[in-house]
């Protein structure tokens, strides 16, 4: 994404000052992607940064100073020599941003009293990488368990009416046979902390599991309704069959029934409450003898003794982690720990009481933990790694 250096700094000067705008995160976040190492080093300089808006309270004071260390900057009149030396300096804001930096550098007056009651930035005894692998375990019907991480690709065998094969994808594949089947036989998937995996059911329709969660479900459907039981977090396409309604069970005794639709469940036993996000179709919540239909793009929220409530919901932050990112939007802190934990199978401990600041961000999961912690950073927050465990700082 192409963006000028002065918008650039508009955008860090905003996030730095917890003004900044969801749509603003996603354009800043959408150049680090394309600058990460240029973006990485400006997150290892927010104490400098910060300066900078203390010690230059509007963009256009910022520009005086750099004008003041760059003199090409002065001239009226721009020759073509000139024009190359800008460009050649301004690829990726690299002109703006090292100039600010240098000024910082060499001229910020930063005071002793500044110096003791700034945090301090990420600590990292041993940082934590991304996970690799898909870390995911099949129990067959018998009782026995297949790591489908080194399980080999293809024919898995037969289970009930099904044969099952495994795909190099992180697929597993269910293609039920022509033969009436004889008996019901169920299979668990389970996902560990830090992977993901994809379920194709008898029926074809699609499971997207994140990590720690799991799904019971009969290799062939044979009754007069579908039915699975997930926990954690899956997101499921389901395929069209108006004569056998497919409902998905989780773990508080809710059900969410459905015809053929999109839809994203987070359902997780360390979660305040289980939360459903309708994308395409619709689906009925049922929970202690309550029910509520949703509208895509609405959320439904089950609460204590039962009840629902419906609110309009953001699908591009339920559903970001399918796509490979970190995304939240004004989540408490608790939340965005949560996430973390999951992905990158670490403990979180918090060192005094969290000061309630609501973070926005979009991170890229591939990231390792720390350089998602220094996008973190920015809400007020600080951390150390160590030994698998994160340690949050106010």
């Amino acid at each position: 994404m192409a963006l000028s250096d002065e918008r650039i700094i508009d955008l860090l000067k905003k996030r730095l000052e917890g003004t900044i705008s969801e749509e603003e995160v996603t354009e800043l976040m959408a150049w680090g992607d394309e600058n990460p190492k240029l973006f990485h080093e400006l997150g290892d300089r927010q104490a400098l940064f910060a300066e900078a808006i203390r010690f230059s309270k509007t963009k256009k004071e910022v520009f005086i100073k750099l004008r003041a260390q760059i003199p090409e900057l002065n001239e009226e009149k721009t020759s073509t020599a000139r024009i190359v030396y800008w460009r050649k300096y301004a690829a990726a804001g690299i002109l703006v941003m090292g100039g600010l930096i240098a000024y910082l550098l060499t001229h910020s007056p930063i005071s002793k009293e500044s110096k003791k009651s700034s945090n301090p930035s990420t600590e990292i005894a041993m940082d934590i990488p991304a996970p690799a692998g898909h870390k995911t375990v099949l129990k067959l019907s018998g009782g026995s368990l297949i790591d489908l991480d080194s399980a080999a690709n293809g024919a898995l065998g037969r289970q009930g009416n099904s044969d099952v094969t495994k795909f190099a994808s992180g697929e597993l594949n269910y293609k039920a046979l022509h033969e009436k089947p004889t008996e019901t036989v169920f299979n668990t998937v389970f996902v560990k902390r830090g992977g993901e995996y994809q379920v194709v059911l008898a029926d074809g329709s699609k499971v997207w599991l994140n990590s720690e969660s799991s799904l019971i479900f009969p290799t062939v459907f044979t009754s007069k309704e579908r039915v699975v039981e997930l926990t954690g977090e899956g997101y499921f396409e389901i395929a069209k069959n108006s004569a056998m309604p497919f409902r998905v069970k989780i773990p508080d005794g809710s059900t969410v029934e459905v015809l053929g639709t999109h839809f994203n469940i987070k359902a997780y036993s360390n979660e305040p409450r289980a939360i459903t996000t309708l994308l395409e179709g619709s689906v009925k919540l049922s929970s202690g003898g309550n029910s509520k239909l949703l509208r895509p793009g609405q959320q439904g929220y089950i609460l204590n003794a039962g009840n629902i409530e419906i609110k309009e919901g953001d699908v591009q932050t339920a559903t970001a982690w399918r796509d490979g990112l970190f995304l939240f939007k004004s989540t408490d802190i608790g939340t965005v720990m949560r996430s973390l934990a999951r992905w990158y199978d670490v403990d979180v401990k918090f060192e005094g009481q969290p000061s309630g600041n609501l973070l926005t961000a979009q991170v890229k999961k591939s990231h390792s933990a720390s350089d998602v912690l220094k996008v973190l950073e920015i809400s007020g927050y600080h951390f150390r790694i160590g030994d698998r465990k994160i340690i949050v700082m106010p």
